[in-house]
């Protein structure tokens, strides 16, 4: 018998005992009335039972409305921001044109993040190209989780991103030298036709 079981049958079994009793208790005072006085105080103690029975249930209703009060709501899921996605021509960074001058964008969704590689150059050394990296957890993109700058391995000028396979991007720069780089690894490699 499982333990549920043996709850429940604990539980009639205590109810038919209390009816039981209850039966003795009033059945020596029901039985010295007269017919007509047994019928009005069955009557009687069947409404003060029912009205102590509606308390009841108007006391439980009220204690579970005051759990449900003192039980705060799950929390709601916090919708996740959803950027576009690939290869933008835009200058848009969120770094001071002072100090970089930016030629494109690329974003993507890498894991529980979103990657933003913006490709341009130093403006104080504009034969430097440089990839400048920020990611935003999906949560909450009001400002980036990391920052990262990866200047290209020789003065190239600026570098603009081409196109993009998965993570690995494709790059140009004002020279005319292809580059490609890895945003998972972090890493350029020259690019050559054969």
């Amino acid at each position: 018998m499982t333990r549920k079981t043996k709850c429940l049958t604990a539980a009639v079994g205590a109810v038919f005992l209390i009816g039981f009793a209850a039966v003795f208790a009033f059945g020596d005072e029901i039985t010295d009335l007269s017919n007509s006085q047994r019928g009005e105080e069955m009557k009687r103690r069947k409404e003060e039972h029912e009205t102590k029975m509606q308390a009841l249930d108007r006391a439980r209703e009220k204690t579970q409305s005051f759990r449900r009060a003192l039980v705060p709501p799950p929390p709601a899921e916090t919708p996740q921001a959803t950027w576009d996605l690939g290869i933008f021509t835009d200058a848009e960074a969120p770094l001071p044109s002072s100090e970089y001058r930016f030629t494109s964008r690329w974003v993507g969704v890498i894991g529980d993040e979103y990657v933003v590689v913006h490709a341009g150059a130093l403006s104080s050394n504009i034969r430097q190209g440089i990839l400048a990296i920020f990611t935003y957890s999906r949560r909450d993109t009001s400002a980036p989780s990391s920052f990262d700058v990866y200047p290209s391995p020789s003065p190239m000028g600026a570098v603009s991103i081409i196109s993009a396979k998965g993570t690995h991007l494709e790059l140009q720069s004002e020279s005319g030298d292809p580059l490609s780089f890895d945003v998972l690894s972090r890493l350029f490699s020259e690019t050559r036709d054969h």
